[in-house]
């Protein structure tokens, strides 16, 4: 599968794939070099797939 290249609106770096507290999501690479705290969440399809 192959994975798109996603750029940072605020700073133009890229955005990686990274996994947080509440899950993974898309953060920008610059976070460490220039503080950019842009993220962007990662939708999944089957987010609600869960029976009772």
């Amino acid at each position: 599968m192959k994975q798109e290249a996603f750029i940072c609106p605020q700073c133009g770096g890229r955005l990686r794939k990274r996994n947080g507290k509440y899950g993974e999501f898309y953060g920008c690479e610059n976070y460490s070099v220039s503080g950019c705290r842009y993220t962007r969440n990662i939708r999944r399809n089957n987010q609600n797939s869960w029976k009772y």
